[in-house]
């Protein structure tokens, strides 16, 4: 037997029949192996050995009648997910040696209301507290120079957090979801501030100390990348002021009181998911210097009836418009060249839209359309993906160019409705071998 197996066998073998408050020393090493405990329902209040100075991830995972914990002096790292989901865990005695709080390392840890954090603590990774829904205020210690995505995320009762002069990085989400945090203060040397740190926060009061960011009606801006990075207010209009050419991930996301929006001429780029869930959002004029849209940018946006892809605009991406459900109308510039997968699928009322000859790539991307009635899919593509038109229920023509050489799977699942698959003169056998034998009788050769 190895001396990993020996660890094993000693932390982990009997681990289910240990009840004392005290968890003895790791038998001549100085390791807590890999989900050693993970689970085990009969700890209550542990104080580990200070001979132990690595505990490895998971170590103490699900333990759920775990209340309380003294950890060893010397342990520097709180691994991953080494106490995720102990539900019980109100009480955590850190030492004066830890550096860093890994991924999820106090995730789900329901009943934690308050925790000293050391002066020793650099970094705080991705998730560390996430969903701690009773904790209740934090500070965070100076030297600490990174906090991680999701951090605090779902940190529901949260009302106070304090952040150190040394803090330099806040990544994405890292406060998304604390409904009760009214005041943020953002210090001097912040040099990076991820996709909407403040996903779901509103009405919150931040200062900027930071010569970079600046905050100004309820947005967050970058001001060296010319980024809105989050919109934390609950007014029904909001005005982008000119000079924004990003507007940065989740920055509107889940606003259900926005209803109109005025773009900046200048904007260039708008991010994963900046207005998804915006379910009130009715106008949408974008600027023609748009280039990039990405994914999921406006899906379940339920109240835009109409949608104009502006001109400077080369992809239409993957879960644009996603679950539209009022969109009857979209306009398709030339400049478009590719329309990737999902991006109309579940807009239930689009019932016009054109594809320019310009696109290239047509990937499934209307899937659940149901009012749609006719579709041409423009000469040049070559492949019809998997579940195309699949459940587009109102669909009755459809003309397919001779350029297509492939055709997925179900493209025409659930079209009850179709009438005619529309061919050019000369192509009956080359679409019969694409098409499944039970279309056969729908096809008709155009002159």
């Amino acid at each position: 037997m190895g001396l990993i197996d020996k660890i094993k066998n000693v932390l982990s073998t009997d681990s289910e029949q240990i009840q004392t408050e005290e968890i003895i020393d790791a038998q001549g090493s100085n390791t807590i192996v890999n989900g050693a405990y993970k689970g085990n329902s009969k700890l209550k209040d542990i104080k580990i050995s200070d001979t132990v100075e690595i505990i490895m991830a998971e170590a103490f995972e699900k333990c759920e009648n775990l209340h309380s914990v003294k950890l060893p002096i010397k342990l520097q790292n709180i691994k991953q997910r080494t106490f995720y989901g102990c539900k019980q865990l109100s009480k955590i005695i850190l030492n004066n040696q830890v550096k860093i709080i890994s991924n999820g390392a106090f995730e789900s840890c329901h009943a934690l209301q308050d925790i000293t954090l050391p002066n020793s603590l650099l970094a705080i990774d991705n998730a560390a507290f996430y969903d701690c829904q009773n904790l209740k205020s934090i500070k965070i210690p100076e030297g600490v120079e990174r906090i991680g995505s999701n951090t605090f995320g779902l940190c529901t009762s949260l009302e106070e957090i304090k952040l150190p002069s040394s803090l330099k990085t806040i990544d994405s989400k890292a406060f998304s979801g604390c409904l009760k945090m009214k005041n943020l203060e953002l210090p001097e040397n912040l040099r990076h501030i991820g996709a909407n740190p403040l996903y779901g926060c509103r009405n919150i009061t931040i200062k900027s100390n930071s010569p970079r960011f600046l905050v100004k009606d309820n947005m967050l801006i970058d001001d060296e990348k010319h980024c809105l990075i989050s919109y934390f207010g609950s007014q029904d209009k909001v005005v982008i002021p000119e000079g924004i050419k990003r507007i940065g991930g989740y920055a509107f996301g889940d606003n259900k009181t926005l209803q109109n929006i005025i773009f900046p001429s200048t904007l260039e780029r708008i991010g994963v998911e900046a207005f998804a869930g915006c379910n009130s959002l009715k106008n949408i004029e974008l600027p023609n210097n748009v280039k990039v849209i990405s994914e999921y940018a406006f899906c379940n946006c339920e109240s835009i009836t109409q949608f104009n892809v502006p001109q400077s605009t080369k992809t239409i991406s993957e879960n644009m418009l996603l679950n539209c459900t009022s969109l009857n109308k979209v306009t398709i510039p030339q400049s478009v060249t590719k329309i990737q997968k999902f991006a109309f699928n579940g807009c239930c009322s689009l019932k016009e839209i054109k594809i320019p000859e310009t696109v290239t790539t047509l990937e499934s991307a209307f899937d659940g359309c149901s009012s749609i009635k006719t579709f041409k899919i423009p000469y040049g593509i070559e492949t019809i993906g998997s579940y195309m038109f699949r459940n587009c229920s109102n669909l009755q023509f459809v003309f397919i160019p001779e350029t297509v050489t492939t055709i997925g799977l179900g493209i025409f699942e659930g079209c009850n409705m179709l009438q005619k698959i529309c061919i050019t003169k000369g192509y009956r056998e080359h679409f019969q071998e694409l098409l499944y034998k039970k279309y056969w009788d729908k096809i008709e050769e155009l002159i």
